[in-house]
């Protein structure tokens, strides 16, 4: 009988040991969820506010009430925000977010990138409006003088400043086109600039009362013309011969090898006019 109460109060006294164990095991384990809850601000969470549209000044007034910091990460420049504003923020506005978070933000440039004026004599009108767009520059007033050429640009203004090519401006800047306005003339038969480099066959072009249109590379890509580079018309539409009405477009192709052509120098400096 005593060796069994004896056996009977240890596993008592091990259970209540067990018990104990589990109990202080509870406690730890609510008191380290307490912690945390406290350390990580768990619920305490806010809105993103709007801050594009902002100056970074104004951005950090409003995110300061609200428990949160703000970082410019990078700049870029927009025409359609004014100039040091905010234009994108990460997180999006109206997320949910935890306090002391940090709004990163890209910035409107506080000064416009500058670009050189491109050289567009004897561009077609067309042709030197889409340079410019590519360039971020803007189009401004088209003025013409009297030219024999129709639509070929003789220069270009800034206001009422008459400006040259490979002037620094900045991106956006208002570009005013003076072009040709023509001399009328008969008909015309489109001369033969295949084999021809690009600036001779610009130049007979010229001549002949016509203008280059779109210049096509090799793989039939368009590209931009420029009468420096050592190029070969090889392919030109309206073929040669073919009457057409003054400073019609011609289309070309080129390479930058020479094209063997077996024109003879009659048909090259045939007269162009019927």
């Amino acid at each position: 009988m005593k060796i069994d109460f004896l056996k009977n109060e240890k596993a008592i006294l091990v259970a209540k040991n067990i018990a104990y164990v589990a109990v202080i095991c509870v406690l730890i384990l609510v008191i380290v969820q307490i912690s945390l809850r406290i350390y990580t601000h768990h619920g305490d969470e806010v809105l993103t506010p709007t801050v594009t549209s902002l100056y970074v000044e104004e951005a950090e007034n409003l995110l300061r009430s609200k428990n949160l910091r703000i970082k410019v990460m990078d700049s870029t420049y927009l025409s359609s925000f004014p100039l040091g504003m905010i234009v994108d923020q990460d997180p999006p506005a109206n997320s949910h977010i935890k306090e002391n978070r940090t709004i990163y933000v890209i910035v409107n440039a506080k000064s416009r990138r500058k670009v050189a004026l491109p050289n567009l004599y004897d561009y077609s009108l067309r042709q030197a409006q889409a340079t410019l767009t590519s360039m971020s520059l803007q189009v401004g007033e088209i003025m013409y003088e009297k030219s024999e050429y129709k639509d070929l640009i003789l220069g270009m203004q800034i206001g009422d400043r008459r400006v040259e090519p490979g002037l620094q401006v900045p991106e956006g800047t208002t570009i005013n086109l003076i072009v040709g306005t023509g001399i009328a003339r008969q008909n015309i038969r489109v001369p033969n600039i295949k084999g021809k480099k690009i600036n001779s066959a610009v130049q007979i072009l010229r001549h002949a009362g016509l203008t280059v249109g779109t210049c096509l590379d090799e793989n039939g890509d368009e590209v931009e013309l420029d009468t420096k580079q050592n190029l070969y018309v090889f392919w030109q539409r309206p073929e040669s011969g073919t009457v057409v009405q003054p400073y019609t477009e011609i289309d070309i192709k080129v390479s930058n090898r020479a094209v063997t052509t077996t024109s003879s120098k009659k048909q090259e400096d045939e007269d162009f006019f019927d």
